[in-house]
């Protein structure tokens, strides 16, 4: 496992890294630990649920589980395809288990456009806040979920209206804060480039001038010690 953990976090080669090699490899290493960490949840999960006749539960987390090792071990398939059907998976168990298991399940709602940010940058990340906040709503005051506000107990629709604010101010700061601290590390990865690329041409020009330095003083040789029509030494060397 260690020597796949470090195939899987290993570096891109001489070339200057890109932020999309990096978030590459976040996308690689995430579902790595997903899938190893899924495997060691989802069995007792499943056995659990299925002991309590919540089969429903129990397929989802098999699903979800087959799902995040298929995108693990695909690697071929394009980036944003694997980044998106990672985000659409956390999205859907969000939506799923807030009707069946309750609030306790906004942490995956929590997590989706905080993964949009860090995978695929801010206008993703700023769609799932949408989406968020649309689902949470939505779900919440038409499915009744076990949520409650004091003082707004006999208004579920304001009760439910307070609820999906205060949650989206979390996640919002939280995505934001990812987004932007990624942008920036985006710039300083360009400027980077732009330094290495500029030291690396004139290290190249400074190459092409001691060349033409050394065949200039060999020529500047020739001359003084030797004669160019016959190519015997000068009488000086004799």
């Amino acid at each position: 496992m260690t020597a796949l953990l470090q195939r899987t976090l290993a570096s891109a080669p001489a070339e200057p890294e890109v932020l999309h090699d990096w978030r590459h490899r976040i996308l690689s290493t995430i579902l790595f630990f997903v899938a190893v960490l899924g495997v060691l949840t989802a069995v007792p999960s499943i056995w659990l649920a299925a002991r309590q006749g919540l089969w429903s539960v129990a397929w989802i987390d098999l699903a979800a589980l087959i799902w995040v090792i298929a995108l693990w071990k695909y690697r071929r398939l394009s980036y944003r395809l694997r980044a998106w059907n990672l985000l659409v998976l956390i999205y859907l168990l969000g939506t799923w288990f807030l009707f069946i298991v309750g609030p306790v399940s906004q942490i995956y709602l929590m997590a989706f456009p905080v993964m949009a940010a860090l995978l695929l940058g801010l206008r993703p990340a700023l769609f799932a806040l949408g989406v968020n906040a649309l689902t949470l709503m939505t779900v919440g005051y038409l499915g009744n979920t076990d949520l409650h506000v004091a003082g707004f107990e006999t208004r579920p629709f304001v009760e439910w209206v307070v609820i999906t604010l205060n949650f989206l101010f979390i996640n919002t700061l939280i995505t934001i804060s990812c987004a932007v601290l990624l942008q920036q590390l985006e710039r300083s990865l360009e400027r980077q480039q732009v330094i290495t690329a500029s030291l690396q041409q004139g290290q190249d020009d400074l190459q092409r001038v001691n060349a033409e330095l050394q065949r200039t003083a060999d020529a500047l040789n020739r001359l003084a010690y030797y004669d160019e029509l016959t190519g015997l030494p000068n009488r000086r060397l004799l």
